[in-house]
Parts: C-alpha cells; sequence; structure tokens
C-alpha cells in the first residue's frame, strides 16, 4: 500500500499543476459543459489511471527508466526523436509559465517582485532535484498529500459558506473531446514522471496505485468541477478562478489557497 500511494501521490501531484489548481483547466476543460463536465471529468480520470497503470509497467518490465528510452521502447527511432523533442520543448515552457504563475500569484496578492518570486521558485527545484531520485519522489508524494486535502479542505469550506443565491450550470456540448484533449496535452509531460516511477513497478503495487488515483481524481476534480459550475457565468472569475472565489468567501482561505497553487507549481 505504501508503495502504490507513492505511486499515484507523485502521479497527481504531477497532474495537479498551477492549471489545474487554479481553477483554469476545471473552467476551460469540464466546467463550462455543465452537467456534461462531469461525463468528461470520468472520462478522463479512467484515461489518466489507465496511462498510469500502463505506462509504469512498461517502464518497469523493460526497465526503461529514461523518457527517451521508453519512447525508443513504443515507437521507431525517428518517430522516438520527433516526439522527444516535441515532449522536452513543451516542458520548458511550462516550467517558464510556472516561474511566471508564481511571480504573478505573489505580485497580486502580495505585491512581492516577482523575481524575488522566480528566484525563490528556482531555488526550491535546485534543493529537491540535487537529492536525486528519492529526493524527487519524496518531495512529490508528500506534497501530493498537501494538496489533495486542501483541495477537499477548501472545496467543502466554500461549499458549506458561500452566497446561497448564486445559480448553476450552462450547457454546451463537445465536452468528450474536450476531456480526451485534457488528458492528451498532461501525459505528453506525464509520461516522463511515470517513466520514473517504473522503478517501483510489482503488478499487484501498480493496480492498487491505478484505482488510488481513479478515486482521488475523480473526487478533486468533481469538487472543483462543481464550485466552478456555481460561480461560472456569475461573477468575473479573473486570471486565477478559485482565489477569486475564495476571496469572496474569506481572506484567510484566499491566503490558505495560495499555498495549494505554490505546491502544484512546485510539484
Amino acid at each position: 500500500m505504501k508503495k502504490a500511494f507513492l505511486i499515484s501521490g507523485v502521479f497527481i501531484s504531477s497532474i495537479v499543476g498551477a492549471g489545474f489548481a487554479t481553477g483554469n483547466e476545471i473552467l476551460f476543460y469540464f466546467s463550462r459543459y455543465s452537467k456534461f463536465g462531469l461525463v468528461g471529468i470520468l472520462g478522463s480520470v479512467i484515461l489518466f489511471s489507465l496511462f498510469q497503470y500502463i505506462i509504469v509497467a512498461e517502464a518497469g518490465k523493460k526497465r526503461a527508466y529514461k523518457f527517451d528510452d521508453y519512447l525508443f521502447l513504443i515507437m521507431g527511432k525517428k518517430s522516438a526523436n520527433i516526439i522527444s523533442f516535441i515532449s522536452h520543448f513543451f516542458m520548458l515552457i511550462i516550467f517558464s509559465a510556472m516561474l511566471c504563475g508564481f511571480g504573478e500569484l505573489l505580485y497580486s496578492l502580495y505585491g512581492i517582485k516577482k523575481i524575488y518570486a522566480v528566484i525563490c521558485m528556482i531555488i526550491l527545484y535546485h534543493l529537491i532535484l540535487k537529492k536525486g531520485y528519492k529526493g524527487f519522489v519524496k518531495s512529490e508524494s508528500l506534497l501530493s498529500v498537501f494538496i489533495v486535502l486542501s483541495i477537499i479542505f477548501t472545496g467543502i469550506y466554500i461549499l458549506m459558506f458561500r452566497e446561497k443565491n448564486v445559480t448553476v450550470f450552462n450547457t454546451i456540448s463537445a465536452a468528450t473531446i474536450s476531456a480526451v484533449s485534457y488528458v492528451g496535452y498532461n501525459i505528453l509531460t506525464l509520461s516522463a514522471v511515470l517513466c520514473v516511477l517504473g522503478k517501483e513497478y510489482d503488478e499487484k503495487v501498480n493496480k492498487i496505485a491505478a484505482v488510488i488515483t481513479f478515486i482521488t481524481m475523480l473526487l478533486i476534480m468533481g469538487l472543483l468541477w462543481y464550485i466552478i459550475c456555481i460561480y461560472s457565468g456569475m461573477i468575473d472569475l479573473g486570471a486565477i478562478p478559485l482565489i477569486t472565489i475564495c476571496k469572496r468567501v474569506s481572506r484567510f482561505l484566499s491566503i490558505f489557497y495560495s499555498l495549494v497553487i505554490f505546491a502544484s507549481m512546485l510539484t
């Protein structure tokens, strides 16, 4: 169980980046489709769990613990080189976005200059990665516990103390395509993390980890989907929807949730 939670925790912490934690991804890919967005969430969670199981199993069995080794395993050399280049370029863009996002977050909440936030984040990245595989896995799994529990707490808090006169739901179609797109662009970088986790491969552990991922992601995605559906179209959600909602509920909650977003940017 410990290994299963570790695999699932690292995977979940990699999914729940800044776009997820701020509510932007949930709003764009799911909440704008109203009740059909929940169907999309179910489909995307199934796909995430399935990809987790398959990639960890393949990487573990074939000892392809590096992303490039895994690509060479599943496709031709030419295709693998192309996908590797695209993936690494995409990772660089995400890395830059996390630095910029953290700078913007601290500036908007506390008026701190963005450059200081960027330097702080780079130092934290260095401290985690210099510890190697064990340091990376341990920090990611611990942060995942904080992120998941905090999102659940924040969601319940908002539902308990929100305004009671805000209505829910506008309906649009194409929710299925949106859900598949969400999984597709995420799995491009998540595959690299799953290859590393191949070192922990065990068939029984891998199955349990996939179930843990399914339950956890369904819970937190469903919770955020419902909250954003409540407010979407009724108020201006801004660049960081969940911070906007948290501010309406309480100052304490907005400060607390900014820590969740920070942890998500770090992972």
